[in-house]
């Protein structure tokens, strides 16, 4: 049997004041177990504050994308005013959640470098 409790009474009563109907997938769960919304993980804590964190699987592409980047400026395929524009995007769509020590941890090891030149003694010995 279903075992429904008092306060997902309440809500579906609620909706239905408001002629709102739930479909089949509707789930009622707490907040405290976090709601996944726009990129982000929503919890609420006991306190009332609402904390956003950043989904696990957007850190991994993050992640990954930046790996990319540097690999890409470093063989010269992509320039750094355009890594430089996707980065502030990126950090503009953090800076909604509680990212700053996110941020920090990663930004501060990105660095770019570009490939290392020949040199002319590899060039003089393979001549």
């Amino acid at each position: 049997m279903v075992r429904i409790e008092k306060s997902e009474l309440s809500v579906i009563s609620k909706a239905k004041e408001l002629n709102l109907e739930f479909n089949r997938k509707t789930q009622i769960f707490p907040i405290s177990e976090g709601v996944d919304f726009l990129g982000f993980r929503f919890y609420l804590t006991g306190t009332g504050k609402v904390i956003r964190r950043l989904r696990t699987s957007n850190k991994r592409r993050w992640k990954r994308r930046l790996k990319k980047y540097k690999e890409e400026y470093r063989i010269g395929k992509r320039s750094s005013e355009e890594i430089r524009r996707s980065i502030a995007s990126y950090n503009g769509h953090l800076s909604h959640g509680h990212t700053w020590k996110l941020r920090k941890k990663v930004m501060g090891s990105f660095v770019l470098t570009h490939a290392p030149k020949e040199s002319t003694v590899n060039k003089d010995i393979n001549s």
